[in-house]
């Protein structure tokens, strides 16, 4: 996961997801704090989703899935 500012998105939008992603790393977190969203990659992924409402992820070996209510966290990242 990166968390963009004005002197990382760059880095964080272009060499860093294109490495991560021909690592295979299965999923890639750009946090979006301006436009309150995140960005999930994935290796094959041309595209990200765009998540403004939740994010869920679920860890492998049947572990419950993490849900993040990204309205609610960007809400109080501002408080």
């Amino acid at each position: 996961m990166e968390v963009l500012s004005p002197s990382t998105a760059h880095a964080d939008r272009t060499r860093k997801r294109v490495t991560y992603q021909r690592e295979g790393v299965p999923e890639y977190w750009i946090v979006d704090p301006y436009s309150r969203i995140v960005e999930r990659w994935r290796p094959e992924d041309e595209r990200p989703d765009v998540l403004a409402d939740r994010l869920t992820w679920t860890p492998r070996g049947g572990i419950a899935p993490l849900v993040i209510d990204l309205a609610a966290l960007f809400a109080s990242a501002t408080d």
